[in-house]
């Protein structure tokens, strides 16, 4: 199970952005072919009144991410990205999820995101249940990988985009901002 959200247990305002998350076992360079998810804001999102209900995974694989109850929809922005849109998640309770998705380690996830004005820790993605615990998120101060261990490095505060590109491969994780290598560590053995 996938759940794709910011951090839901903290209650804070703020703007938390994403254009693009891409799953694909052992890449560490963002690929078009062979995705097992590929999310973009500026393609398959469906909304109501900027409210996403739901964000249409176009690897062909079918993981679509859905929120059915209208409080916890994310919103989508236009030109949150330059003329690029992005989806906003309020920091609070938003998020968008798929119960049948499923990857083991290794793999590689690709993220364009930017953080402005939250405090605290907030998630790029995670798993819905302790068992497929595997998330990128920021804890105000640093962005960390986790799949039962945990490392990162620091980045403090609000900043503009940034490509994200964590591999998850246990005891050889690494995670790269912009394509330059800032960590690398033990993730943990949890698949998500």
């Amino acid at each position: 199970a996938f759940k794709y959200q910011s951090m839901h247990l903290l209650r804070k305002a703020g703007t938390f952005f994403l254009f693009f998350f891409l799953v694909i076992p052992g890449f560490s360079q963002i690929p078009t072919e062979n995705l097992r998810l590929w999310l973009a804001a500026d393609q398959e999102v469906v909304h109501t009144d900027g409210r996403v209900s739901s964000w249409n995974d176009l690897s062909g694989n079918g993981f679509h991410l859905i929120q059915n109850n209208s409080s916890n929809r994310p919103t989508l922005v236009e030109n949150a990205f330059g003329n690029k849109p992005g989806i906003r998640f309020n920091g609070s309770n938003n998020f968008l999820a798929n119960a049948s998705f499923s990857i083991n380690q290794p793999y590689t996830v690709f993220v364009i995101w930017k953080k402005q004005g939250l405090t605290g820790a907030r998630f790029l993605f995670d798993g819905t249940a302790s068992s497929n615990r595997n998330a990128i998120y920021h804890t105000g101060s640093q962005v960390n990988l986790f799949a039962s261990s945990e490392f990162g490095y620091a980045k403090p505060g609000s900043f503009p985009p940034i490509i994200t590109t964590a591999y998850f491969n246990s005891n050889n994780s690494k995670v790269f901002e912009n394509g330059s290598l800032r960590a690398s560590g033990n993730v943990g053995l949890s698949d998500f």
